[in-house]
């Protein structure tokens, strides 16, 4: 997303700071917000090490409830999101990885929630691949070797929701959220 705001700012730099300094003091936010999210997690490890384990959510999707007066009247919460990235080398088309240690806890997350959770991958805005965490079934496994070694789950392409492009996405999204 930073680079896509740098591509954006570096095409239009004539039209000024007033369209640029947007773009940047956004991508500052995105730095400041990881920042402040290591820092809470090494500081919770160094507070309490060896006693707590940390994973996030990372979006939760709500929807605004009216009256037929079109007044507020409250939300309705629809879903929370774990948002994952994938590029195209290291996504093979029909098997995805995922960390087998944070899915492990976002399953039992799910299963205490009144919401469903879902993880949503991008792979490279070509491809989204979008799972109800509790009706999936992974296999788990210890994968590679050296700094890639890691304990994964791995979903079967093919018992999740593929969306190719933003069209389908779209459809797929509104059937996920809405039910239709």
């Amino acid at each position: 997303m930073v680079a896509a705001r740098a591509e954006m700012v570096y095409t239009n730099v004539k039209a000024g700071p007033n369209y640029y300094d947007p773009a940047f003091d956004y991508m500052e936010r995105l730095v400041k917000d990881g920042r402040n999210r290591m820092k809470f997690s090494r500081l919770i490890e160094f507070l309490f090490h060896h006693q707590y384990r940390m994973t996030d959510i990372d979006s939760i999707l709500y929807k605004p409830v009216y009256d037929k007066f079109g007044r507020f009247r409250g939300e309705d919460f629809r879903a929370a999101f774990e948002l994952k990235y994938k590029s195209e080398r290291t996504f093979n088309g029909y098997e995805l990885e995922l960390n087998g240690h944070q899915f492990r806890r976002i399953q039992r997350l799910a299963q205490l929630l009144s919401i469903p959770v879902y993880y949503f991958v991008n792979v490279e805005n070509k491809k989204f691949l979008m799972f109800n965490v509790l009706h999936v079934k992974p296999r788990f496994e210890t994968r590679y070797e050296g700094k890639k070694r890691d304990y994964y789950a791995i979903l079967n392409v093919d018992d999740l929701i593929v969306s190719n492009g933003l069209e389908e996405l779209r459809t797929d999204l509104k059937i996920l959220l809405e039910g239709r």
